[in-house]
């Protein structure tokens, strides 16, 4: 699986598939992380009804993280996932949560619909280089390759859209730490507590997804 264009939109692009009653969506979006930002929204979000099928994450350019969590340093970038908590919330959420520093690939899941509360990693780069073996994911999410947890999965079966964002992680246990209200509690991109316009990541964002019985339109 690979970027269709080697410039990738900065906003995102979306291509569509009918195939029966599934809908199969590809977006594609170049992303910039800034100095000094813990999370970095993604143009897209996850629709809701529907399932990840693949990921793809490229580093364009070496990749700056930096901060400490878990007890260790940050070391590469993932693709999060972050549901809404209930079937009864109406609206997608537009932020990670307020604190949210947990296993990626573990983290507890609601039994009301298999929906991940604290996130879930769709895709994380090896390190922070950009070569194969480095700066590149591709494959089938992470979360549905090494989890356990009986609800463990790359779903969305809410009615609202999972908000979908990039942040520092740390690769040997899958760990992501946001932190909303200390830029200096948790993993950050860059070198510096200061936001500016600094580009320390830049990374090409790749996602198939394929909704559940849906209507053509």
């Amino acid at each position: 699986m690979s970027a269709p264009s080697t410039t990738p939109s900065t906003t995102f692009a979306e291509r569509n598939s009918w195939y029966g009653g599934r809908k199969c969506k590809e977006f594609t979006q170049r992303v910039e992380c800034t100095h000094g930002s813990f999370i970095k929204s993604l143009g897209f979000n996850v629709p809701a009804y529907s399932r990840v099928i693949g990921a793809h994450i490229r580093n364009v350019q070496v990749a700056t993280v930096t901060g400490t969590a878990a007890g260790a340093t940050a070391n590469s970038i993932a693709l999060v996932m972050f549901p809404v908590s209930s079937p009864a919330v109406t609206a997608p959420l537009t932020a990670a949560p307020t604190t949210a520093t947990v296993k990626g690939v573990s983290a507890a899941v609601s039994t009301l619909n298999g929906a991940f509360t604290n996130g879930c990693i769709l895709a994380q780069t090896p390190g922070i280089g950009t070569d194969e073996t480095n700066g590149v994911y591709r494959g089938a999410p992470i979360i549905s390759r090494v989890a356990t947890t009986p609800h463990a999965g790359a779903e969305n079966a809410n009615s609202v859209e999972a908000y979908l964002a990039l942040v520092p992680a740390l690769l040997s246990s899958n760990t992501i730490a946001v932190n909303a209200t200390a830029s200096t509690a948790g993993f950050l991109f860059g070198t510096t507590t200061d936001t500016s316009t600094v580009v320390s990541a830049k990374l090409d964002v790749v996602l198939y997804v394929e909704k559940y019985d849906d209507y053509p339109s």
